[in-house]
Order: C-alpha cells, then sequence, then structure tokens
C-alpha cells in the first residue's frame, strides 16, 4: 500500500509522523521503500517523510506542502506519475488541512477545483467530503488504476487548528486537564482586544496562543520550547479526540477503506 499524506506546514508533518510512530509503530524509512520506480518533486520550502509499517507492507510520503497555495501543483504532479506509472500508482492520498474559521465541508468543497485537471479520473457527480474518501480512476495500458482520496480538515466540530486538537487532548487527559485547557481559553480571549494587533492579529495565533498558555501551567519546562517540544510533553496520543480525528487516515493507509 502505497500513500501520500499532504500537510501545510512542517508542525502538521512532524505531528502526523509522531503519531504513527507512537500508536501504529511505523518507522522512517528510505525513499525507495516506498517506491522504486519514481520518487516526487520536493521544492526547498518542502519537506518530507517516509515511514513504513513494521512489516513493510504499508508505505507512507508525509509531504509538508510550505503552504495551501502549493497542494493543487502536488495533487497534479502526482496524478501525473499515476498516468505515466499504472503499475506503481499511488493508492491513497489524504489532504490533511487546519480548518482556521471555515467550516470543514465548505472548505472541502472549495478544494474540488483542485482537481479540474483531470476529469477523466473523477466520477459523475465528483463532490469532496470532509473526512470521506472518493475513489478516483481511469484505465491506462488496460490497468485500472484506482486512488482514494481523504480530505481531513480539522477540526470536524469547531473552528480551528490542529493545536485546537492538541489543547482537546489536554482537556481530556482528566479534571486537572480540564480545568487547565477551560482556563487557557479564557485567558487569551479576556486578553484578545488588549493585545491585538500587536502580538495576536490573526485569528491562527489566537488558536495556538491557547495551547501555549495550557502547556505554561501543565509543563513549565516545555512552555518556552519548540513545537516537538510541545507536543512531548503531553500524551496527546491517547486522547479519544485525536484518536477520532486520526482514525480513517489510519485505515486508508493500512488498506482498511480501499
Amino acid at each position: 500500500m502505497r500513500s501520500v499524506i499532504v500537510c501545510e506546514g512542517r508542525d502538521d508533518l512532524w505531528f502526523i509522523g509522531y503519531y504513527l510512530y507512537k500508536v501504529l509503530h511505523w518507522e522512517e524509512c528510505k525513499p525507495k521503500l516506498w517506491c522504486t520506480a519514481y520518487l516526487p518533486n520536493v521544492t526547498s520550502d518542502q519537506r518530507t517523510l517516509y515511514m513504513s509499517s513494521p512489516d513493510k507492507y504499508n508505505r507512507v510520503l508525509i509531504f509538508s506542502s510550505g503552504g495551501q497555495d502549493n497542494i493543487k501543483a502536488l495533487l497534479d504532479d502526482w496524478i501525473d506519475l499515476n498516468e505515466k506509472n499504472p503499475s506503481s500508482a499511488i493508492d491513497s492520498i489524504v489532504i490533511f488541512r487546519d480548518c482556521d474559521d471555515r467550516p470543514p465541508d465548505e472548505l472541502a468543497h472549495t478544494m474540488e477545483a483542485w482537481f479540474s485537471n483531470h476529469k477523466a479520473w473523477l466520477p459523475d457527480h465528483f463532490a469532496l467530503k470532509n473526512n470521506e474518501p472518493l475513489r478516483i480512476q481511469k484505465e491506462i495500458d488496460e490497468i485500472d488504476v484506482v486512488t482514494t482520496i481523504l480530505p481531513v480538515l480539522i477540526p470536524f466540530d469547531e473552528s480551528g487548528a490542529i493545536e485546537t486538537l492538541l489543547l482537546k487532548a489536554i482537556e481530556d487527559s482528566g479534571k486537572e486537564g480540564a480545568y487547565v485547557a477551560q482556563s487557557a481559553r479564557s485567558y487569551i480571549d479576556s486578553a484578545k482586544d488588549n493585545v491585538f494587533p500587536r502580538y495576536l492579529n490573526k485569528q491562527r495565533l489566537f488558536t495556538k496562543a491557547k495551547y501555549s498558555a495550557a502547556i505554561a501551567i501543565t509543563n513549565p519546562d516545555h512552555s518556552t520550547g519548540t513545537f516537538k517540544d510541545f507536543m512531548l510533553s503531553t500524551p496527546w496520543d491517547e486522547s479519544a479526540s485525536i484518536k477520532t480525528h486520526m482514525e480513517k487516515v489510519v485505515q486508508l493507509i493500512t488498506g482498511q477503506l480501499n
């Protein structure tokens, strides 16, 4: 099983990779294990992480796109690779993005235009929905090539980003964690009018600030560290909310949804 998970930033790449390592015991692998026929192009502002399951059967490329504006071109490239290599095609592509302040299904709908150059692959009623797999396919050299597309736009049930899920993981950890998470949200919300626009001038920064405020309490030794330090300071991989958001990703890249 050969898969790609495309995300926007390096923090997302690290989050996904660490989750696969902690929960599924996947390990980083050499690119050639992912595919011997070809490797996708990577620019200087993009990052990649190749991982495989313990039995080496399932392999994934986690691809940090360097921003949402780059994702369409990447999808074009990967579908073109399928056209040229039908016997070594990419089996599944996960599009992992933050919702920020947009409804997930509305955001998924806007992504349908990213496939406009590949209409021969698309079903008659092509519609992307959040967290729902959709198969695109085309016969090439007498091979029926099928690729499953899965949009995962987080969080599913509120506005926010990956830090929203990590804050929810703290909240899920127990009574104390719930108090810390709720207090962090209230603190940042109450400061909003007084720190805008000098410090928190984007909604994305408010989301990050709430998570950082919680980490400052739950693990002050890591409160001035990097995103990786923040991630390591909480057993977020055990959170029911995180597992819910990652469930279909795991099912898809392990062949359970194909």
